[in-house]
């Protein structure tokens, strides 16, 4: 899971999306569309904390209703993890990572201009 997320946090800069980009600034250089693999490492730290945090308060819940309830009364506490890391950790991690302050660098996300076809 941590090498899939360090390639997306990479690619973070890279990708236009549908209503934003995200890119990199650098003191005194113009806004740049791609990170170093550190500049990554340190992106990701920041992006991974609050689904660490998540996964240790699911372990910790999970062991104090298992010790507590019927075994198979919380089989479907995986799942609701899965969906709070999904819909609301994942996105509030993009924008913890894209918020922090880095040495030396910060990302910055910009409208994009909606692509008209046809």
């Amino acid at each position: 899971m941590l090498l899939v997320n360090a390639f997306l946090i990479h690619r973070l800069v890279r990708k236009d999306y549908s209503t934003f980009l995200v890119a990199v600034i650098h003191e005194g250089h113009p806004p740049a569309r791609g990170l170093t693999w550190p500049e990554s490492i340190r992106v990701l730290i920041q992006f991974m904390w609050p689904q660490w945090v998540l996964i240790a308060v699911a372990s910790v819940g999970g062991t104090l209703m298992g010790a507590t309830l019927i075994p198979d009364s919380h089989s479907g506490i995986p799942g609701l993890v899965r969906l709070l890391q999904l819909f609301l950790v994942g996105p509030y991690s993009i924008q913890h990572a894209v918020g922090a302050s880095y040495r030396g660098f910060r990302l910055q996300a910009y409208s994009a201009p909606l692509i008209q076809t046809g």
